[in-house]
């Protein structure tokens, strides 16, 4: 068993453990709880687990072209598919009618 600084609260199952209490822990039961929650238990005599800086991965958005009064610009058609000839691709006949199966009036 080892002491272990607890970096942040951590509840799971039957281990409740509040930020900056001190816990003896088996090695295996630590590891499993550092796999559940990052970072949440330190072993004693080792520097702290740096916190992550992440920044999201959402790109910031335009702001949306807007006509001379004011409304959003409509997204412009999307160019029709064409054959590697250049020619139109013509369009999928519809699915004929399905039929319902059974029987009236057993």
């Amino acid at each position: 068993m080892a002491a272990y600084l607890v970096n942040h609260r951590y509840r799971a199952g039957l281990h409740a453990f509040d930020e900056g209490a001190t816990v003896e822990l088996d090695d295996a039961v630590a590891e499993h709880v550092n796999r559940d929650s990052p970072g949440t238990l330190t072993p004693l005599g080792a520097e702290p687990a740096p916190e992550l800086d992440v920044e999201p991965d959402v790109e910031p958005t335009a702001e949306p072209e807007t006509t001379p009064d004011g409304a959003p610009e409509p997204e412009p058609e999307p160019e029709p598919e064409t054959t590697p000839d250049g020619a139109p691709e013509p369009e999928p006949e519809p699915e004929p009618a399905q039929r319902r199966g059974g029987r009236r009036g057993s």
